[in-house]
């Protein structure tokens, strides 16, 4: 079986990490995965050539994708991408004949260019329904097209199979729950204790430090703002508070990047706050830190929850997508509201104060994550191919 897995961005994501994860785990099922993106890098670490690292074919494509009516530069780049749209079409058609692919995966609702390719080949059709960003007018009229296209539907949760199909979608025989998953040989929390001391060297940080982490590339939707307006009131709790925000700028999110450090310089937090840009090791970070804080305003399965549950961490996030399938209010972290710097601050502090509740949601947490392994993942996904061609 040949199948072209297509991602709508060029940079390193849960998304493009869970494509690379499953497509190596599935050669030994027989499935050989070429992969496609835009050819357009928005990241100093871009999925192309990770992928290629990796020993993946990747196929770089003119790509251009929508952009948000905000200002004349985004109203250009949407003409752009609808003038384009046949192109692009016609590129992919072209690569599914050249490479004699048996099925086609895309993922994000508004991926249908390769879908188009597909149908039009005659080819499969899997579309992997993922972040709840859209909204519904949006989701309505995409879902026009995606239903008589694709031959089987992934969502990454329940929460968002009702967001894209609405109440009963699981009745369709055509539709799949898979969650996104996490690779529990690489975050292991027995592997990374001999790289602490080495990590906190590095960073210059101390043992007596209480580290808090993000792990989010930069965007405003990532809800970073908030977590650093909630700084002060931690800071006065507790001096030796530090936070890691771990993350790629997109050239695309520059201007956001330097608000947030604006941000920081007015609020006089610039010691106590550091970027790190995009890292390999994060089982590594994740280790030498005390818990994860994910402030996000929108997301689908965020998959930095999982790897810091499979770590070992509790975990304070916001009530966003499927947030609450993957983790349990108070029992292996905090779900609280977004947008709510006063509830991060609280939920900071009562876990810097109560080392054993701490201690006790990192165990909790890695308990829960087993639902989560990459092995059910990949049968998971093996199984919705064959149904797929079996249509």
């Amino acid at each position: 079986m040949k199948v072209l897995n297509v991602v709508m961005q060029n940079y390193l994501g849960g998304p493009q990490i869970r494509v690379i994860s499953v497509a190596e785990k599935l050669k030994k099922e027989g499935v050989n995965t070429i992969l496609g993106c835009p050819s357009s890098s928005s990241g100093s670490t871009n999925f192309s050539s990770y992928a290629s690292s990796e020993g993946f074919l990747v196929n770089e494509i003119f790509f251009p994708g929508p952009s948000n009516f905000n200002s004349v530069k985004s109203i250009l780049k949407n003409i752009l991408w609808i003038v384009t749209i046949p192109l692009t079409v016609f590129q992919f058609t072209r690569l599914i004949r050249r490479e004699e692919v048996d099925l086609v995966h895309v993922n994000g609702v508004l991926n249908f260019q390769p879908a188009l390719a597909a149908y039009l080949s005659r080819k499969k059709v899997v579309w992997h329904l993922m972040s709840s960003l859209y909204p519904s007018f949006l989701i309505s009229m995409m879902m026009i097209l995606v239903k008589p296209v694709a031959d089987q539907i992934i969502v990454i949760a329940h929460s968002l199979g009702e967001y894209y199909l609405g109440e009963g979608f699981n009745s369709r025989s055509n539709v799949q729950v898979i969650y996104e998953p996490v690779d529990q040989d690489k975050f292991n929390i027995n592997n990374t204790h001999l790289e602490k001391e080495h990590i906190l060297k590095e960073l210059g940080l101390e043992e007596s430090n209480f580290i808090g982490v993000c792990v989010a590339n930069i965007n405003p939707v990532k809800g970073h703002r908030y977590l650093i307006e909630a700084l002060p009131q931690v800071l006065e709790n507790n001096p030796d508070f530090k936070l890691l925000l771990v993350g790629d700028v997109p050239s695309t999110q520059k201007e956001c990047y330097l608000q947030l450090v604006e941000l920081i310089e007015k609020l006089d937090l610039k010691d106590y706050i550091y970027f790190l840009g995009s890292r390999q090791d994060i089982p590594s970070i994740l280790d030498i830190s005390h818990l994860l804080i994910l402030p996000s305003i929108a997301e689908g399965t965020p998959l930095v929850i999982l790897e810091a549950m499979c770590m070992g961490k509790a975990v304070i996030a916001t009530d966003v997508g499927a947030v609450k399938e993957q983790m349990i209010d108070h029992k292996t972290g905090f779900i609280i509201a977004p947008k709510d710097p006063v509830a991060l601050s609280e939920s900071i502090i009562q876990l810097m104060e109560d080392e054993t509740l701490r201690k006790k949601m990192g165990e909790n947490g890695l308990k829960e994550v087993q639902k989560f392994y990459l092995d059910k993942c990949v049968s998971a996904h093996l199984e919705t191919y064959k149904k797929a061609l079996n249509d």
